[in-house]
């Protein structure tokens, strides 16, 4: 019995390591990166950094035609890959459920913090194997804040995600993580998506460190923008932090509350008894075939702010894969938790209770 104990124990690990290493040659295809700028002692002006990876459920979610977590993958291979060959101590931080099979925690130390080398980090990167689980930004940039009290000199924290938090406020934690090091810090977002809400919060956070800047992904995703982040970030190009322009306001073209449509309590799947109302409001989607189309999704007031936020990020995507099943493209579709700042109806009641719960649609342009 002991045996067979053993003997299943060995095959565990054994795909356990087969899954990770899979995950960390998925990861990293080193020859469509650029090569490592020249390293140029004099101008070196980071002592220390650390990356702060968001592999939570919302980086599953498609942009521009690819897993948003896929997109943030190649932009950190790359730019370890492109990083100077200066002496430095790193880490890597991730925040979600998508680091390994076996993790508990809602943000861990993956890499570090360590002497830095390319392989080192590269590794770090490769036990990121999938998107899953709640997005506290605001806990990880905590812990990062507390992973950085034995570093010495200038540092640079690098933060990718889509900006999705639903747990604390992370400004408030870029703020503190500021106060604590001082101008020995900055901050850099590098922002995977384009929700607007996520926007607004990566920009704040990389101006609460008041030296750094935030960046869009297709800024960074060509060999010219990228070696520009690395530039300013690693050799000196030292950027005053200054509100990023507002993206333009997007104007609704028509607005389709889906109150027929309600959530269970603490739900967030969808009843077949809705399907028609859901197939309605198709039509009217197609009858705007060249807009895009932004769900809402909301939710009663029981509950903390932090939990709400999620429940109706996870209902608005519920609805959004029942219309790309149904045949809508995907790149017209975007997804936006407002938790409970939006009743329509009064909290007090079990009635208005439900009637909060809700979907709506925004067709814009």
């Amino acid at each position: 019995m002991k045996q067979l104990q053993t003997l299943v124990l060995m095959v565990c690990v054994l795909l356990f390591t087969d899954f990770a290493a899979a995950g960390q040659q998925k990861m990293c295809p080193q020859p469509t990166c650029p090569t490592a700028l020249k390293a140029e002692k004099s101008r070196q002006r980071v002592d220390s950094f650390l990356v702060i990876f968001d592999s939570s459920e919302s980086m599953d979610e498609m942009y521009n035609g690819q897993k948003k977590i896929e997109m943030a993958k190649r932009i950190a291979c790359c730019m370890n890959a492109r990083i100077p060959d200066f002496k430095m101590t790193a880490g890597l931080r991730t925040f979600g459920r998508g680091y390994g099979l076996f993790s508990i925690n809602s943000t861990d130390l993956i890499y570090g913090m360590t002497d830095y080398t390319k392989p080192g980090m590269k590794e770090g990167l490769g036990k990121i194997t999938f998107a899953a689980g709640n997005t506290p930004l605001s806990l990880a940039i905590d812990a990062a804040t507390a992973d950085l009290q034995s570093v010495e000199g200038d540092i640079a924290v690098i933060i990718i995600s889509d900006g999705m938090s639903n747990a604390g406020d992370p400004i408030e934690a870029a703020e503190n993580m500021k106060k604590t090091y001082g101008d020995r810090i900055c901050i850099y977002t590098i922002l995977v998506g384009d929700d607007f809400e996520g926007y607004k919060t990566m920009r704040d956070i990389a101006n609460a460190g008041e030296c750094g800047f935030m960046v869009k992904t297709p800024q960074i995703t060509t060999p010219e923008g990228l070696t520009d982040f690395v530039r300013k970030v690693f050799l000196g190009y030292r950027v005053e932090a200054q509100p990023a322009p507002e993206p333009e306001p997007y104007k609704v073209v028509e607005k389709v509350v889906l109150n027929a449509v309600m959530f269970d309590l603490d739900k967030s799947d969808i009843k077949p008894t809705f399907y028609p109302v859901l197939d309605e409001a198709i039509e009217i989607l197609q009858k705007h075939a060249s807009k895009n189309v932004l769900i809402e999704g909301h939710t009663c007031s029981l509950g903390s702010d932090a939990y709400n936020q999620g429940l109706s990020e996870r209902r608005a995507t519920s609805v959004k894969k029942y219309l790309i099943d149904k045949g809508i493209k995907p790149q017209r579709l975007r997804i936006n938790g407002r938790g409970e700042t939006k009743p329509v109806a009064d909290n007090a009641t079990e009635d208005g209770r439900k009637r909060n719960r809700r979907v709506e649609f925004l067709v814009i342009e």
